[in-house]
């Protein structure tokens, strides 16, 4: 039955009731298919089967998307309350039918930025890596042939791109599977973000995870996003040599603290797109989760989130 209703075609040109209600926007009442004069030429359609006949037309505001039709072998059968009754419905179809097309338009469109978002990581962080990775090569074969004695330091600056590449390669495969973030535990995830970053701006870190409890998988993702975007921010902005990342407890809070030596803002003249800052906050309230930055100019700046300890806790381990 089902192959034979997939294949199942109406055309609206050649459907009499159809084209009327596509013509008129209005619903269309036949209370006797056979024997109302002023439907004659509608009987003749192989979609009027019924003695009785009500249909409506499914509306967005742009255009007429669709009918719902309804039968009965019994003449005389609907009424012109079954027509109103119909249209609220329709009308209900149309919403819903509106909302879905919006969504999958909205997802797409995500999509296709999360697309954008990785090429653009692949061609600032990877690519570029790698092509410093070349540019050494080609300058520690010519140093091998001057003075072979000479290129340990080089062999290891080499080490440390590669190395990097290869952390920022897993970065962006993480991106492009998020369930496997929820298989990798936080610490693991901090050192192949910190190892990326390393790879190309010569930053110090300092972990401490003093809190070795569990994460709810949420939890840890959104610490994990957190974190990113505020070390994307020390990248690009911070200026800095140094960066902390501690997880502890305060009271009975869980807090995620990243804090930077750099040049830092003023908070009242940068607005809250222009760093991430909105994103990271939403991410933080999805979790429950408080918000907080720090930041004075000179002095560096630091993210703080902090939700109650029996929020975050999980059985995943840390």
């Amino acid at each position: 039955l089902q192959p034979a209703l997939d294949t199942l075609r109406f055309p609206v040109a050649e459907m009499p009731n159809l084209r009327y209600m596509h013509q008129t926007n209005n619903p269309l009442i036949i209370v006797d298919v056979e024997h109302a004069e002023e439907d004659l030429a509608l009987k003749d359609s192989p979609a009027l089967f019924w003695r009785s006949y009500v249909g409506v037309p499914i509306c967005t505001p742009d255009a007429i998307i669709g009918f719902i039709n309804l039968g009965s072998q019994t003449p005389n059968f609907f009424t012109p309350i079954h027509a109103d009754r119909l249209q609220a419905f329709a009308e209900q179809a149309a919403i819903a039918i509106h909302n879905a097309r919006l969504h999958e338009e909205t997802r797409e469109l995500a999509a296709y930025h999360e697309r954008q978002r990785l090429a653009r990581d692949l061609h600032d962080a990877v690519s570029q890596t790698l092509f410093a990775a070349t540019i050494s090569t080609e300058a520690l074969l010519r140093q091998w042939r001057r003075d072979p004695t000479s290129i340990g330091q080089r062999l290891s600056d080499l080490y440390t791109l590669t190395r990097g590449a290869l952390a920022e390669t897993r970065a962006v495969l993480l991106e492009l599977r998020p369930e496997a973030l929820l298989e990798i535990s936080f610490e693991t995830l901090l050192e192949q973000l910190v190892e990326a970053i390393q790879s190309r701006k010569k930053l110090h870190f300092v972990l401490e995870l003093e809190y070795q409890g569990g994460l709810l998988p949420e939890s840890k993702l959104v610490l994990y996003r957190i974190t990113q975007e505020a070390l994307n921010n020390v990248v690009k902005h911070a200026q800095a040599s140094q960066v902390m990342i501690r997880l502890f407890e305060r009271e009975t809070d869980l807090v995620l603290e990243i804090s930077d030596n750099g040049k830092g803002f003023d908070l009242a003249n940068v607005q809250s797109t222009s760093m991430g800052l909105d994103i990271m906050r939403e991410r933080a309230q999805s979790a429950g989760a408080t918000f907080a930055i720090h930041s004075t100019v000179g002095q560096g700046t630091r993210v703080e989130v902090s939700w109650e300890l029996a929020a975050g806790k999980g059985s995943e381990t840390v």
